[in-house]
Protein backbone atom coordinates (compact mmCIF):
# COMPACT_ATOMS: atom_id res chain seq x y z
CA UNK A 1 0.00 0.00 0.00
CA UNK A 2 1.40 3.67 -0.71
CA UNK A 3 0.73 6.29 1.81
CA UNK A 4 2.62 9.06 1.08
CA UNK A 5 -0.17 11.50 2.71
CA UNK A 6 -0.03 10.32 6.51
CA UNK A 7 2.62 12.91 7.46
CA UNK A 8 0.50 15.96 6.38
CA UNK A 9 -2.37 13.96 7.55
CA UNK A 10 -0.90 14.13 11.16
CA UNK A 11 -0.28 17.66 10.69
CA UNK A 12 -4.38 18.06 9.75
CA UNK A 13 -5.46 16.17 12.53
CA UNK A 14 -2.92 17.61 15.31
CA UNK A 15 -4.28 21.00 13.91
CA UNK A 16 -7.57 20.34 14.70
CA UNK A 17 -7.07 18.59 17.67
CA UNK A 18 -5.06 21.67 19.37
CA UNK A 19 -8.07 24.38 17.80
CA UNK A 20 -10.46 22.03 19.89
CA UNK A 21 -8.05 21.97 23.06
CA UNK A 22 -7.82 25.91 22.81
CA UNK A 23 -11.62 26.42 22.49
CA UNK A 24 -12.27 24.08 25.35
CA UNK A 25 -9.43 24.71 27.90
CA UNK A 26 -6.72 27.30 27.13
CA UNK A 27 -9.16 30.09 27.77
CA UNK A 28 -5.76 32.41 28.85
CA UNK A 29 -2.75 33.86 27.08
CA UNK A 30 -0.75 32.36 29.85
CA UNK A 31 -1.98 29.10 29.19
CA UNK A 32 -1.80 29.12 24.69
CA UNK A 33 2.05 29.48 26.05
CA UNK A 34 2.03 25.95 26.41
CA UNK A 35 0.43 25.17 22.56
CA UNK A 36 3.52 24.25 20.92
CA UNK A 37 4.45 21.65 23.74
CA UNK A 38 1.30 20.00 23.41
CA UNK A 39 0.91 19.26 19.69
CA UNK A 40 3.98 17.93 19.75
CA UNK A 41 3.24 15.60 22.26
CA UNK A 42 0.34 14.70 20.67
CA UNK A 43 2.26 14.31 17.25
CA UNK A 44 4.61 12.02 19.31
CA UNK A 45 1.85 10.02 20.93
CA UNK A 46 -0.06 9.57 17.26
CA UNK A 47 3.01 8.54 16.00
CA UNK A 48 3.28 5.48 18.38
CA UNK A 49 -0.07 4.57 17.64
CA UNK A 50 1.01 4.37 14.07
CA UNK A 51 3.51 2.75 14.34
CA UNK A 52 2.44 -0.10 16.53
CA UNK A 53 -0.87 -0.16 14.96
CA UNK A 54 0.10 -0.09 11.35
CA UNK A 55 3.86 0.28 10.48
CA UNK A 56 3.39 0.30 6.74
CA UNK A 57 1.93 3.57 6.78
CA UNK A 58 4.89 5.48 8.74
CA UNK A 59 8.44 4.90 6.53
CA UNK A 60 10.18 4.59 9.92
CA UNK A 61 12.51 1.57 10.63
CA UNK A 62 12.56 2.39 14.20
CA UNK A 63 10.17 3.62 16.94
CA UNK A 64 12.70 6.63 17.73
CA UNK A 65 12.38 7.68 14.48
CA UNK A 66 8.53 7.53 14.63
CA UNK A 67 8.71 9.43 17.42
CA UNK A 68 10.39 11.71 15.69
CA UNK A 69 8.55 12.71 13.17
CA UNK A 70 5.39 12.87 15.28
CA UNK A 71 6.98 15.64 17.26
CA UNK A 72 7.94 16.80 14.28
CA UNK A 73 4.78 17.08 12.89
CA UNK A 74 3.25 17.98 15.95
CA UNK A 75 4.96 21.40 15.93
CA UNK A 76 4.58 21.81 12.08
CA UNK A 77 1.05 22.00 13.04
CA UNK A 78 1.96 24.51 15.33
CA UNK A 79 3.78 26.49 12.59
CA UNK A 80 0.82 26.36 10.13
CA UNK A 81 -1.56 27.77 13.03
CA UNK A 82 0.85 30.96 13.45
CA UNK A 83 1.35 31.02 9.76
CA UNK A 84 -2.62 31.51 9.29
CA UNK A 85 -2.81 33.67 12.47
CA UNK A 86 -0.20 36.10 10.17
CA UNK A 87 -2.17 35.55 7.67
CA UNK A 88 -5.07 37.52 8.99
CA UNK A 89 -3.67 39.88 11.09
CA UNK A 90 -2.03 41.04 7.93
CA UNK A 91 -5.50 41.02 5.83
CA UNK A 92 -7.34 42.97 8.88
CA UNK A 93 -4.33 45.83 9.14
CA UNK A 94 -4.42 46.10 4.93
CA UNK A 95 -7.91 46.60 5.14
CA UNK A 96 -7.54 49.26 7.92
CA UNK A 97 -4.89 50.92 6.00
CA UNK A 98 -7.03 50.84 2.53
CA UNK A 99 -9.98 52.00 4.59
CA UNK A 100 -8.56 54.99 6.13
CA UNK A 101 -6.63 56.49 2.79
Amino acid sequence: MDFDNVLPGFVVIIYILIEIIKRLFLKTSESRKHIPLIAGILGVIAAIITFYIAPEMLYCNNLLEAIAVGGMSGFAATGCNQLYNKYIKYKSEKITDTDIQ
